[in-house]
């Protein structure tokens, strides 16, 4: 009898076993949404699927190492495409700076024309002041409109840096933030845990 106690035993903790490692399995296995979802994604996905307990979201410790990945990941994706844009800005400032130098010339060039002769030389050749003056005003205008396409290509850039960055700031907000909410549902979890235990040793 009593080996027969034993064999049932023995099976019952066997198939107890496999129950528990597949459902490990199933619980280690990560969601797609974690692994290729956005942030907003991942977020809504906690906050539907997450188990609450005594009015706390439980967060599986993988899945919330995945989450400060990927945030962190985030983080250093915009980080890059602000020195970026960052190193734009200062490409487009120096040609800003070199067209308005070249722009100071031009108008120099022409307040020297206006003090010379009717007849000027250009190139070795005679040419008629009024002439020059309308290629010279050309020049002038051409820089001027090519200046006035980088200044707005400037301000459109400096607005998506800006956008980007306050972006970034919002990013790192709402992780700091859900950081600091998971770290005290843990603790609370683990405190409630331990109270558990306490009441059921103190049952028994």
């Amino acid at each position: 009898m009593e080996r027969k106690i034993s064999i049932f035993t023995v099976l019952g903790i066997f198939l107890v076993s496999i129950f528990a490692g597949g459902n490990l399995q199933a619980q280690n296995t990560m969601p797609e949404v974690m692994e290729q979802g956005s942030l907003e994604e991942q977020k809504e996905y906690l906050e539907e699927r997450m188990n609450i307990y005594n009015g706390y979201r439980a967060v599986r410790d993988d899945i919330f190492l995945q989450m400060l990945k990927n945030s962190l990941d985030s983080l250093n994706s915009a980080k890059h495409e602000i020195d970026v844009l960052l190193e734009s800005e200062n490409n487009l400032q120096s040609t800003i700076e070199s067209l308005n130098s070249d722009l100071g010339k031009a108008k120099s060039a022409k307040d020297k024309a206006i003090k010379d002769k009717n007849t000027l030389l250009f190139f070795g050749n005679s040419m008629n002041k009024i002439t020059y003056n309308l290629i010279l005003w050309g020049v002038i205008v051409g820089l001027t409109f090519l200046l006035v396409l980088i200044f707005i290509f400037y301000k459109r850039n400096y607005k998506i840096t800006s956008n980007t960055r306050k972006d970034l700031e919002d990013t790192r907000e709402e992780f700091d933030a859900f950081r600091k909410t998971s770290r005290e549902k843990q603790e609370q979890t683990v405190i409630n845990h331990f109270n558990e235990i306490k009441k059921l040793k103190g049952g028994v």
